[in-house]
């Protein structure tokens, strides 16, 4: 889990491979997934840096493509308990 700064930003997880500008975002225990997605978009309309691309209401998560702005913000959020990048994993069927 990452954990959170002197800064009170939360650090995000880094992987070698990865998608680019893309992350997983978990909420903390508590938090309403559904309405913390839709403040998120009404706070960000139509904005390509900042596009949510898919939900995991059961775990509390979305991931999605972020700009740094966007990303400063998710991670400056009292809600957020952990971000990540969302890496490419390879497996080998030998």
């Amino acid at each position: 889990m990452a954990e959170q700064l002197e800064t009170n930003l939360v650090e995000v997880e880094r992987y070698p491979v990865k998608r680019e500008s893309s992350y997983i975002v978990n909420l903390k225990l508590g938090v309403d997934t559904w309405a913390f997605v839709q403040r998120f978009q009404e706070a960000h309309p139509d904005d390509p840096g900042a596009r949510i691309e898919g939900v995991w209401d059961r775990t509390r998560s979305f991931f999605g493509t972020f700009d740094d702005k966007t990303l400063y913000s998710l991670r400056s959020s009292p809600e957020v308990k952990s971000i990540s990048e969302d890496s490419i994993w390879f497996q080998n069927f030998e």
